[in-house]
């Protein structure tokens, strides 16, 4: 072979590779479902409150489209609202979540992200945003501190500076003291997400005494167990609760001892602490049998979505199934798919049937769980396990019209519920709550991989409403799929609908505007509003019949903070429109308490107290409760008031009692002082 034949030889080649058929990627639509740490999140428009953006998991950049409402641990949030909410110093450009911000988070937090491949983009249908899905503590309760609402978990008991630092993320100071170091991560406001196991409410009592609003008697006393306190009771019923009683209608108390389950966002406010999203004690406290208020919740929730393209070898499933805790294992539980209007909305409910309770030993296994598989159908104990109808009886539940089409939320509820909320300001009988784990169709082995049907989801293809009373959440763009289908055709003139602008958070006696501006108006009308106030202590409102009417707030004790509610109606050209606000007041400035005489009789086993409050004028008189402590810390009898003098002064004599060595007062208006004790014959 000469030279010029050996180097026309790749010539040759390349002519014969250039003349072959080029290869192609398939360019179909595919499914795809990816978790992992968020590496970089960018917002479109931050001003946008609808806009989208991209997150960066696992290396893969994913689109996030304009419209998605995302899942937080107890929010739902619209993608630039978790830039918007970030704390400083990142929003509203920087989530605060991902690992290339200034500065980076101190923990790394997971994106959940279920979507198509399009083209060659990424485009997400469903997004849940966490602190990390199996990010979960647990232990004892070793101390808290109750004139801050944090305590400490896993360490030695009694030292307050060992073990987890540990408060419950609490904007609106719903289970303890109001606290919120990032919004976005919180508790949720409405269901009893800190709770016992079978899902009675609990929290941290904003003092060691008495909380009218999770008192120490919701505890009974068992020295036999590790806190000293029962693990397992029954709250009396509603027309047998009496002063010194449990009462379910507000709150049992954290003990020390308790062990918890717990898990939420690291911060660092000096000490590294954990902002709990969720607290769950392992205690069985159930309600009297068929009365209100009880409680229920779910623990888990799959939804099989269908989805499977004709003609294509797979799995596809269209179950569902449920679990959760109740507090009256002798009620069945309904349960529901929320529907929501694209255009207002608006929220109805489509029956999912219902569940029996395990009633617990001999007839049963674990009092107060209740299973839901809509696939089976069998009567005993154990939890009800199939789906039921109302009056318990097994049913075999239709697919069409029943889980499909998809939901963003289900609903549970006890039989005989009366729709009412507990003095805390949670809903009783009744959960609602964002499905996390829907089941989407699975492809054959060896074909090509199908897509996810977003089409069908209602939420998504259609959209779910106005956003916090503003913009309609409309279909997600770009759609994440080969054809995006019709949207919602949503009146775009002639109609009213009342906006009572976002909640707000303000302190006790501070100045408070209301708006209406955000009414969507497209009648070309002139509209009148009409403010009433729907809950929490009375307030005079002035210009109660303008769109932006004012009003002071309530003077507070310290951590007692309290939620008034408001009504706005919008009226105009003969439509009519309702919309309601929450306006979150925080309790006040403590009060100082000095206990002037302290003396323990030892002939009389009898103490006398004397003690005084500075409350300010313009607010109630201050209650005051004193409870004794032997040498080793450890309380002696129970808290007890008390009593107002005429001349201001507070005093209390208690009887019958062991030799204290130091007496601690606490005031209703948050003020405290620890005091020893005087002995004498």
């Amino acid at each position: 072979m000469s030279f010029l034949s050996r180097t026309a030889l790749p010539s040759a080649l390349f002519v014969l590779v250039a003349s072959a058929p080029a290869q192609q990627f398939p360019q179909t639509t595919s499914q795809f479902d990816v978790t992992g740490i968020i590496q970089a999140a960018t917002v479109n428009d931050a001003a946008d409150a609808l806009s989208g953006g991209t997150v960066t998991i696992n290396n893969q950049q994913i689109v996030v489209p304009a419209n998605t409402i995302l899942q937080m641990p107890a929010r739902a949030l619209s993608w630039q609202q978790v830039f918007a909410l970030a704390p400083t110093p990142w929003g509203p450009l920087q989530s605060g979540l991902a690992l290339s911000d200034i500065p980076a988070p101190k923990q790394n937090f997971t994106a959940h992200v279920i979507g198509n491949r399009v083209g060659n983009d990424y485009i997400a249908g469903l997004v849940f945003l966490s602190h990390g899905e199996a990010q979960v503590s647990a232990g004892f309760i070793n101390y808290i501190d109750y004139s801050t609402g944090f305590f400490r978990v896993g360490g030695q008991v009694g030292n307050p500076n060992s073990g987890q630092r540990v408060h419950i993320n609490d904007p609106d100071g719903r289970f303890g003291i109001a606290w919120s170091p990032d919004p976005r991560f919180t508790i949720d406001e409405g269901n009893p997400t800190v709770r016992s196991v079978t899902g009675f409410p609990m929290g941290i009592p904003r003092t060691s005494g008495l909380d009218p609003l999770c008192p120490q008697t919701n505890r009974p006393i068992d020295p036999t167990s590790p806190s000293g306190f029962a693990l397992s009771f029954t709250m009396p019923s509603p027309a047998l609760v009496a002063s010194g009683t449990p009462n379910p209608s507000v709150m049992a108390p954290f003990e020390v001892g308790d062990w918890v389950t717990y898990n939420g966002v690291l911060i660092d406010d000096g000490e590294p602490c954990i902002a709990a999203v969720s607290v769950i004690a392992k205690l069985a406290i159930f309600t009297a049998p068929g009365t209100n208020p009880a409680y229920v919740v779910i623990d888990a929730m799959e939804v099989g979505v269908g989805g499977l393209p004709v003609g294509a070898a797979g799995e596809a499933t269209t179950r569902g199934l449920f679990e959760g805790f109740t507090t009256d294992p002798t009620r069945v539980v309904n349960m529901w798919g929320v529907d929501v209007n694209p255009c207002t909305g608006v929220q109805t409910l489509r029956d999912w049937g219902a569940a029996s309770v395990d009633p617990g030993p001999p007839n049963g296994a674990i009092p107060g769980r209740w299973r839901f598989d809509s696939g089976k159908a069998r009567t005993g104990g154990g939890g009800g396990g199939g789906a039921r109808a109302g009056d318990g009886t097994p049913v075999r539940m239709p697919i069409a019209g029943t889980f499909l089409p998809a939901v963003r939320e289900m609903r549970v509820e006890l039989a005989g519920n009366t729709h009412a909320l507990n003095a805390n300001g949670l809903v009783t009988a009744a959960y609602q709550a964002p499905i996390y784990d829907f089941i989407f169709a699975e492809g054959a082995i060896g074909a090509v991989n199908i897509a996810n049907n977003f089409q069908e989801f209602p939420f998504l293809a259609q959209g779910s409403g106005p956003l916090d009373g503003g913009p309609v959440v409309g279909q997600l763009q770009p759609w994440p799929g080969s054809v995006a289908p019709t949207p919602a055709a949503c009146a775009t003139t002639g109609v009213i609908i009342a906006s009572a602008g976002a909640d707000q958070t303000v302190n006790s006696g501070s100045l408070v505007s209301l708006s209406a501006r955000m009414t969507r108006n497209t009648l070309g009308v002139s509209v009148s509003y009409t403010w009433t106030q729907l809950g929490g202590p009375a307030v005079t409102c002035n210009g109660a019949s303008t769109a932006s009417p004012s009003f002071v707030a309530p003077i507070l004790p310290p951590n007692r903070p309290t939620v008034l509610t408001f009504q706005v109606q919008a009226s105009g050209g003969g439509q009519t429109s309702t919309d309601t606000v929450d306006i979150n007041v925080r309790g006040g400035t403590a009060d100082t308490i000095v206990a002037t005489s302290a003396v323990y009789r030892t002939s009389k086993r009898r103490i006398d107290l004397t003690a005084t409050s500075t409350a300010g004028a313009g607010s109630p008189p201050a209650q005051l409760s004193m409870q004794a402590y032997d040498l080793l810390g450890r309380p002696i009898g129970v808290a007890t008031a008390l009593s107002q003098n005429s001349n201001g002064t507070y005093s209390v004599v208690v009887t019958g009692v062991a030799q204290p060595a130091t007496i601690e007062v606490v005031s209703s208006y948050g003020g405290r002082t620890t005091t020893p004790v005087v002995i004498t014959r």
